[in-house]
Order: C-alpha cells, then structure tokens, then sequence
C-alpha cells in the first residue's frame, strides 16, 4: 500500500497545474466567472432560488446516521464480548490470523531479531 500511495503522489506531482500559483491571486478568487456554480450538481444550492433547502433536514440525516453509528459500535462490542466468552478459543484464532494477514507483528513470529524478543 506504500507503494501504491508513492506512486499517487509521483503521478499527482508530475500532472499537477504548475500555473496555480499564478492563476490563484484575489483577482482570480472575486471574479464570478470562476464559481463553479453552474456546473454540476454539487453548487445545485448555490444558484437555486427556491427556499427548499432546509437546514433541519441537515440535521435530521446528521442524528439518524450518528444514532445508528453508535448504536452499530454498541451491537458490535457487545457480538465481540460474547464471541470471546462464548467460544474464547476460535476468536484467538481469528484474532491472530487477522493480525498475520493483515501484516501486524507478524513478521516476529519468524524473525529472530523482533523488538519484543531482544
């Protein structure tokens, strides 16, 4: 995944706008030629002249998705607690093969000069 990132960030630095630093200047930032407002779906509120836009419809999505967010975390915790008391041996297991798959401390477990063994 490090390599993958490296090779982002060489890609996103080789076709990056070299003008930006020309382009943005207050000048460039007041002119209304450059407000994305009529492209696209994502300034939609922006140019819209209807009062649809209500911000308690904000906020009623923000609660719903907080409240099963955390009910979720809760439900999860709780399988987690009862899977470990219920079948201890088998969510070792799990654990350590999750650890090694995903590239833990896994490489301790061959290598001879891991920190933990010094």
């Amino acid at each position: 995944s490090m390599v993958v990132c490296a090779i982002g960030g060489v890609y996103a630095w080789v076709h990056r706008n070299k003008d930006f630093s020309t382009l943005i200047s207050p000048d460039y930032l007041k002119d209304p030629d450059h407000c994305p407002t009529g492209h696209g779906p994502s300034r939609h509120l922006l140019q819209s002249d209807d009062d649809d836009y209500n911000p308690t419809y904000f906020m009623e999505a923000m609660g719903v998705a907080s409240g099963v967010s955390i009910v979720g975390g809760i439900l999860l915790g709780l399988l987690a607690l009862y899977l470990y008391r219920s079948k201890p041996h088998t969510m070792v297991g799990v654990s350590v093969g999750l650890q090694a798959s995903t590239g833990g401390h896994s490489n301790c477990l061959f290598n001879h000069r891991c920190p933990s063994r010094v």
